[in-house]
């Protein structure tokens, strides 16, 4: 909803302020597959973890 008038303000005004938001929007699309990514990874390592130790207490 916010992307048009973003572009806008990047295409016309070029400088610090403007690629410092540019970053702020990338960082907060970028973060929740991140987040989804090391769940995912968290889970299989701890799965693959309690598969192989025969005296797993804490699986």
């Amino acid at each position: 909803m916010l992307a048009f008038p973003l572009a806008l303000l990047l295409v016309r005004y070029p400088g610090r302020i403007a690629t410092a938001i540019e970053r702020t929007v990338f960082f907060a699309q970028g973060v929740p597959g991140l987040v989804i990514a090391l769940a995912i990874v968290s889970l299989a390592v701890r799965a693959l973890h309690c598969s192989r130790s025969i005296r797993a207490r804490r699986c």
